[in-house]
């Protein structure tokens, strides 16, 4: 549990990230109401490339596949 305040509202989600369903439809709500559009995805914490890679594969952004990332990170294939 964060200490810190709460960010200033538009600066990022905050949100439930084992929730996938409930990410992308924040996402969306976000990027609606300060009218953007993503032309990339990027994620630095392992725990979340497979969150990355669904929320690129709903909006069509370039990254690698969730099956590419399950099989980076099943330890028995890679």
């Amino acid at each position: 549990m964060a200490v810190e305040p709460e960010p200033v509202r538009g600066e990022e989600l905050l949100c439930d990230l084992t929730d996938e369903g409930a990410v992308f439809k924040a996402l969306k709500v976000h990027l609606s109401l300060f009218n953007l559009q993503p032309v990339g995805i990027a994620c630095f914490d392992c725990e979340s490339l497979m969150l990355a890679a669904s929320i690129a594969e709903r909006l069509r952004l370039p990254y690698p596949s969730t099956v590419a990332v399950g099989n980076c990170r099943d330890k028995y294939i890679s």
